[in-house]
């Protein structure tokens, strides 16, 4: 589990082609990725409060083991994140 700010986490299993489930403040969705090195791209479906959203992003794993990327919302915002393995 990877925690990014109180509330906001994302669950993944890393492998070359995998699905993940994640879940960031009032969002949450299934995620389609691929990896290359230490860069994941992916596409996501799910919600945002209720409401059936969409869209695509991006992270990265840093020398200092900080994930950071940017969630895109098709057709609508984007959100920056920088996030951090979980202490236990």
């Amino acid at each position: 589990m990877i925690e990014v700010y109180p509330g906001a986490t994302f669950l993944a299993a890393r492998s070359t082609r995998t699905v993940w489930h994640f879940e960031m403040i009032a969002v949450s969705g299934g995620i389609d990725c691929r990896f290359e090195g230490n860069r994941v791209e992916f596409s996501w479906i799910g919600d945002d409060d209720g409401d059936e959203k969409n869209g695509r992003g991006w992270a990265e794993l840093g020398k200092d083991a900080k994930l950071r990327g940017r969630l895109y919302f098709h057709r609508g915002h984007d959100s920056a994140f920088v996030a951090e393995r979980s202490k236990g």
